[in-house]
């Protein structure tokens, strides 16, 4: 329900750092998964039973399932217009050549993204994306549901489905301050 979402600003919000593009969904999650990872260098040494540990830092992972529902033919068209946004948002930007003409071989700046959703997935404070996390988008997973059924677009043979599913995996680049001082 869209008034609902308004209402608490359930919205998962993601922008592609390098051009601006943002790809704004109705937070219907079905799956969430936030991994944190210790890694260490462990050096066994002769006469010592337990290992020389040294701390190399911590990661994190959030994998994450949302569904994206159209009440009606516009907002089917909305959906499909930020589904393409996202998917174009995990490719990067190229140096432009020439007028208009870009080199595939020469990336002015990678995909990195900054993605926010509630207090599940935000960086610093703030009410819009500027309070994202910042990482990459290891992988998104888009699947229309056709079985809900689509809209027809009458006019141009377009087809929107009713329903959209998305996995995403996004690894996290720490920007903020974490742990203890």
């Amino acid at each position: 329900n869209t008034a609902y979402a308004n209402e608490y600003d359930y919205y998962i919000y993601f922008q592609h750092i390098a051009s601006g593009t943002v790809a704004t969904f109705k937070a219907f999650i079905t799956d969430f998964d936030d991994q944190y990872t210790s890694d260490w260098n462990d050096v066994k040494v002769y006469g010592r039973m337990d290992p020389i540990s040294t701390f190399q830092g911590t990661s994190r992972v959030i994998n994450f399932s949302f569904d994206v529902i159209a009440e009606d033919v516009e907002e089917a068209l909305i959906n499909f217009e930020n589904s393409r946004r996202l998917i174009q948002c995990l490719y990067p930007v190229y140096e432009e050549i020439g007028a208009g003409n870009f080199s595939a071989t020469s990336i002015q700046a990678p995909p990195l993204m900054k993605i926010r959703f509630a207090n599940l997935i935000q960086g610093g404070l703030g009410s819009t994306i500027d309070g994202g996390l910042v990482g990459k988008l290891d992988g998104v997973s888009y699947k229309p549901e056709f079985e809900a059924g689509v809209f027809e677009k009458t006019g141009d043979g377009q087809i929107l489905p009713k329903l959209n599913r998305f996995s995403c995996n996004f690894t996290v680049f720490h920007t903020d301050k974490l742990g203890f001082s």
